[in-house]
């Protein structure tokens, strides 16, 4: 299916894998005519709704950042998926997807139960059917550098917008006039060294994001819009995986959702979201 959508996208300008005619790079897509004129539809509804609709400020900040950032919201050495490499070919790969592929959940396992479930499974390289090298960590930010010589300073791609917008909440908290809620959006590109991009767009190495950070007085979560959403349905998967169907306003009324602010939010994305043709 995916296959077939990709295949219409090409034919009609939507998007088609950047660097064509040198073979191409797995994880980098272009938008064609057709394709670039949606993104921005996309990114306009979302300015209606939450800068126009919500009173959201709008930022846009670097992709490259240098390395204390990353340290300090715990990205270097956290950031990373496993990887194993093909001892024969050195094809590599992400195990927990090898494993997902037979219905067996294994990410967020440590590196020894990843390499005792594909021993045990008989996995093997889809390539040439070598075997694994042990598992091991992979850092999924892509690593530059910024100036010259001794003075040059280890940065990164952003791998999400997020970090950005928290870097200036001062400054952003003295424009909303030092009161809260308010809300801050980036829409800009991040970048992630994926192991193995599929899925056509679903996993990129450069892709585009529109992120918003709400911030709220831990003592007041209230929604004084809440009536604008009250009366949307929403289904709720509860403690034991059995989903139910619920309007936001009885969620809220009976406790499912204790906080009016995000069941607000919760209405709100779902209004952005039908806004955009999603079923």
């Amino acid at each position: 299916m995916i296959d077939k959508v990709l295949d219409i996208g090409k034919r009609r300008g939507l998007m088609y894998p950047s660097f064509e005619i040198y073979g191409g790079l797995s994880g980098f897509i272009d938008y064609g005519p057709v394709g670039s004129r949606i993104k921005q539809n996309i990114e306009n509804i979302i300015r209606k709704h939450y800068v126009i609709g919500e009173g959201c400020q709008e930022v846009q900040c670097p992709t490259v950042s240098p390395e204390e950032i990353w340290i300090a919201s715990g990205h270097v050495g956290s950031f990373s998926d496993l990887l194993v490499e093909c001892k024969k070919c050195s094809q590599q790969y992400r195990p927990d997807k090898l494993l997902e592929a037979i219905n067996i959940a294994a990410e967020g396992k440590p590196p020894k139960v990843i390499e005792s479930l594909l021993k045990e499974n008989n996995i093997v390289c889809e390539k040439c059917g070598g075997e694994f090298s042990t598992p091991y960590e992979f850092d999924l930010m892509f690593e530059t550098t910024v100036g010259a010589g001794s003075k040059k300073k280890i940065s990164y791609l952003r791998p999400e917008t997020a970090q950005t917008t928290y870097l200036a909440f001062k400054r952003l908290w003295e424009y909303a006039r030092r009161k809260l809620p308010f809300g801050v959006l980036q829409i800009g590109h991040s970048f992630r060294n994926e192991i193995s991009p599929r899925q056509g767009m679903l996993r990129l190495r450069e892709f585009n994001q529109a992120e918003i950070q709400f911030f709220t007085d831990p003592q007041d979560r209230s929604a004084p819009d809440l009536d604008d959403v009250a009366s949307i349905e929403i289904e709720i998967k509860d403690k034991n995986e059995k989903v139910f169907t619920s309007t936001i306003g009885d969620a809220v009324k009976n406790k499912v959702v204790e906080i009016e602010f995000l069941a607000y939010h919760l209405g709100k994305a779902i209004q952005v979201f039908t806004d955009m043709g999603i079923n």
